[in-house]
């Protein structure tokens, strides 16, 4: 896999600049939200804290839609990931892929509409059970799936398509995450010892060969939680790509490794996990990134939530189970090396 990254002379700014002026050339954005062409069906989600609200409407053509509106009294982060989550809707529109049995699409993209006060983004709705319905097995298959259809729909991204995702790079995370592990230790200082382990283990992978000469880099949902990806009979759909950016290959599968080690059980995670971490620099990739995303959730979440107290119980697996079993996948890769030089001679 080729890095998307490289060569790009786009900053944030540019990024955004050229998200808008691609969206209004589209006629993707209104000025104004007509309440004459949607009927209101039911609301779907409330967020108080970020002053968002998703609700299902049938819009005048019969098509059942949903529609995220956040309340902006300025255009800050919020507003420009309403933009950037309405191009990446956009892009995948036109990548319907058929894998492993399976057609796998994201949401059609409809429109957005901006006002002084309010960013609204329109989406097709979709119907299917969520991935949690399953058993553990389809479960596995259908991760599989989704981890396939990312890495096919990014050998498809072009140099001017590459501009749409914002991209999370290794020196990124090199930087913050003291930063956010010391929000931990204010938090939970009885993490103390193990924090300070695991920043140990990040810092000596980071400098690793096998991390610095791999450039692999994929487009990763960074959010495929079992409530984000609906299936109906031979279709998968995948929502809430607010957060997709370019990243290492291996960030999904430290994400999903998090999300699914309680449901789907340790040893079915690590078999998983064995067939897609094939070489030394895999490896290490995701050892960094398991630990780096681990602890930016603890830092940003509330102490009192599920996903704290999953993540928290996740990292003393990690370091007891996790890491020493994907430790040996090396071992295992030296043993088919060696075999191989042996069957040559």
């Amino acid at each position: 896999m080729r890095n998307l990254t490289k060569n790009t002379k786009y900053g944030f700014r540019q990024r955004i600049i050229k998200a808008v002026r691609s969206l209004k050339h589209k006629n993707y954005i209104k000025a104004r939200f007509n309440s004459s062409q949607y009927t209101f069906i039911k609301q779907l989600s409330l967020n108080v804290s970020s002053k968002s609200h998703v609700g299902l409407y049938k819009d005048n053509r019969g098509r059942k839609v949903v529609i995220r509106t956040i309340d902006v009294n300025y255009r800050g982060i919020e507003y420009f990931q309403q933009l950037t989550e309405a191009n990446i809707l956009r892009w995948f529109s036109k990548h319907k892929l058929s894998i492993y049995g399976y057609k796998i699409s994201l949401p059609k993209f409809y429109g957005i509409i901006v006002t002084d006060k309010q960013i609204s983004l329109i989406r097709e709705y979709v119907e299917g059970k969520p991935l949690e319905k399953f058993s553990k097995n389809e479960k596995i298959r259908i991760l599989n799936t989704c981890l396939e259809y990312f890495n096919q729909c990014s050998k498809k991204l072009r140099k001017k398509d590459i501009v749409i995702f914002p991209d999370s790079n290794k020196i990124f995370t090199f930087f913050v995450l003291p930063f956010y592990l010391f929000k931990v230790i204010i938090r939970d200082s009885k993490l103390v010892p193990l924090l300070l382990n695991y920043l140990y283990i990040f810092y000596k992978y980071f400098f690793s060969w096998q991390v610095i000469k791999n450039n692999n880099t994929v487009v990763s949902h960074r959010d495929l939680h079992q409530k984000n990806i609906l299936v109906s009979k031979n279709k998968i759909y995948i929502i809430d790509p607010e957060v997709c950016v370019i990243a290492p290959k291996e960030t999904d599968l430290s994400i999903i490794s998090k999300f699914y080690f309680n449901d789907i059980g340790t040893q079915k995670i690590i078999k998983f996990l064995s067939k897609h971490l094939k070489t030394k620099s895999q490896i290490s990739n995701f050892i960094i990134l398991s630990i780096f995303y681990s602890i930016y959730l603890m830092a940003n979440e509330s102490k009192k939530s599920v996903l704290y107290k999953q993540t928290r119980n996740y990292l003393f697996l990690f370091i007891s189970e996790i890491k020493p079993e994907v430790k040996n996948f090396e071992l295992s890769l030296k043993h088919m090396s060696l075999t191989k030089k042996f069957i040559r001679v």
